[in-house]
């Protein structure tokens, strides 16, 4: 297989690179993907402007495939499916997990999000985030460095452990967190 340069994709697709070009140089794909329920890991996806779609499309069967893989491995989970903005429970929750929300939040909900996580994470409870640190958009969450993170969450929550992973070069960089609520 021959790897693709990010330059040769932008000039194949007629694209432009959004940010910093600098920052990809060297990086290469081996492959390219429009659908990405099977991008794999190095690959890179392209998104094609036409019919669209997103998170909610799919989340019906990614419950399903979770709710399939926990009663495999025997061990129990109640899987939510909610609105940020409107999720409310009678209840608190030892662990919560966000695995993309986070960083493709709109500003105006930024507030909310972070409201629902406090009300709802039990007092000396878990909150695992896994943030991209270098996606930015003037209408998107813009928190680059685990610093920005820990001030947005604090003084309720503290910062256990926060790892930096690049995936091919510094312009993909995902931080991942791990919190305890005071």
């Amino acid at each position: 297989m021959i790897d693709l340069s990010v330059a040769e994709v932008v000039d194949v697709l007629g694209a432009r690179i959004m940010g910093d070009a600098t920052s990809v140089g060297g990086l290469t794909f081996p492959s390219v993907s429009i659908d990405s329920r099977t991008i794999q890991r190095g690959e890179c996806f392209v998104a094609f402007e036409g019919k669209r779609f997103n998170g909610h499309d799919f989340v019906e069967e990614a419950l399903a495939l979770t709710q399939e893989r926990a009663e495999k491995a025997g061990v129990n989970v109640e899987l939510i499916e909610a609105d940020v903005e409107g999720w409310r429970e009678n209840r608190s929750f030892d662990l919560i997990i966000d695995t993309g929300l986070m960083h493709t939040i709109h500003l105006e909900k930024i507030d909310a999000y972070r409201s629902v996580v406090m009300q709802n994470l039990k007092s000396g409870g878990d909150f695992v985030l896994s943030h991209w640190i270098n996606l930015s958009s003037e209408m998107r969450v813009n928190l680059k460095s685990a610093e920005q993170i820990a001030e947005f969450f604090s003084p309720d929550l503290r910062t256990i452990e926060c790892k930096p992973v690049e995936f091919g070069s510094a312009a993909l960089t995902m931080g991942f967190y791990w919190m305890k609520k005071n």
